[in-house]
């Protein structure tokens, strides 16, 4: 559900897209998706909210094995 504490869900409300380098870097405030991450070996991840004709349809996201930094580019 878009009202879940996870990356998907938070760029389907935020309708902006969620990079995360590490779990360790995922704020505390989201509680449950900081202890979900926390079964796996650290990794970075990326949700991007998908939209067609200006409706909002989804989220696609990637994980990554191990940290990763993201540039603007």
């Amino acid at each position: 559900p878009f009202s879940a504490a996870s990356p998907s869900a938070e760029a389907v409300r935020t309708r902006e897209p969620i990079w995360i380098e590490s779990a360790e870097e995922y704020p505390t405030e989201r509680g449950t998706l900081q202890e979900s991450l926390a079964f796996a070996t650290p990794h970075a991840h990326v949700s991007i909210p998908l939209a067609l004709k200006g409706h909002l349809v989804g989220a696609m996201s990637l994980s990554f094995e191990g940290t990763r930094s993201f540039s603007d580019e």
